[in-house]
């Protein structure tokens, strides 16, 4: 048995088991949802992005209340997450969306993990 293959042999199981405790990517993930719910908005797609909320949020965060929120913004847009902190099955991403020609604008980013990352809720400013 080789050296790398030994060594592999003795790490896997290490990584499978910490991988499928969440310790690994579980930001990148949260942090999926969020890029995917910012493009959708970036596409002025309200409607794709009121699917992508959490469950108990749909009933306030809507297509309207987007395109409400979001329409005023010239396109295109670029958007950053500039911090995040999750924790458990739940966290905040602080975001800035740059519409064309206009000032940056900050907003905070509510998620929730039921069963994969959700957003819940987005407000004007960083928490």
């Amino acid at each position: 048995m080789t050296y790398r293959r030994a060594l592999l042999t003795l790490l896997l199981p290490f990584v499978l088991v910490l991988g499928g405790c969440g310790m690994f990517n579980s930001d990148d993930a949260a942090n999926a949802a969020v890029d995917a719910f910012l493009g959708k908005l970036s596409a002025a797609d309200y409607a794709g992005a009121a699917a992508l909320v959490c469950a108990p949020s749909r009933s306030r965060t809507t297509a309207d209340s987007l395109k409400a929120e979001f329409d005023r913004y010239p396109r295109p847009w670029t958007f950053a997450i500039d911090a995040s902190s999750y924790g458990g099955d739940s966290g905040t991403a602080n975001v800035t969306i740059t519409p064309d020609g206009a000032a940056a604008q900050q907003y905070s980013v509510g998620l929730i993990d039921e069963n994969g990352w959700e957003v819940c809720d987005i407000t004007p400013g960083w928490l």
